[in-house]
C-alpha cells in the first residue's frame, strides 16, 4: 500500500511538475513576446527621433531660404523705389520743361 501511495505522489509530482513546466514555457513565450514588442517601440522610437530631427533641418533650411528670399525682396522694394522716385523726378522736369516751352512759344506767338 505504501508503494501505491508513493508512485500516486510521484504521479501528482510529475503531473504538477509538467503543470509548472507548461506555465514556465507560456511565461517565457510571453516573455520573448514582450521583449520583440519592446526592441519594436525602441527602433520605432529611435526611426520618430530621426524624422523629428530630418523635420528641424528641413525647417531651419526652409526659414533660413525664406529669410535669404525676403532680403532679396526687400533689395528689390528699394531698387523699385529709386526707380519710382527717379520716375517722378524725371517727369517733374518735364512737367517743367513743357512749361518753359510753352511760356516761350506764347512769347514767340
Amino acid at each position: 500500500m505504501e508503494l501505491s501511495a508513493a508512485n500516486e505522489e510521484l504521479a501528482a509530482s510529475k503531473s504538477q511538475l509538467q503543470d509548472i513546466e507548461r506555465r514556465l514555457s507560456s511565461k517565457e513565450a510571453l516573455i520573448s513576446e514582450l521583449a520583440q514588442e519592446l526592441e519594436l517601440k525602441k527602433a520605432s522610437e529611435s526611426q520618430a527621433r530621426e524624422d523629428f530631427s530630418a523635420l528641424e533641418n528641413l525647417l531651419t533650411a526652409t526659414k533660413e531660404d525664406l529669410q535669404s528670399k525676403v532680403s532679396e525682396m526687400e533689395g528689390m522694394k528699394l531698387e523699385l523705389q529709386e526707380e519710382i522716385t527717379t520716375r517722378e523726378s524725371v517727369e517733374a522736369g518735364l512737367k517743367t520743361h513743357e512749361a518753359q516751352v510753352s511760356t516761350v512759344q506764347e512769347r514767340i506767338g
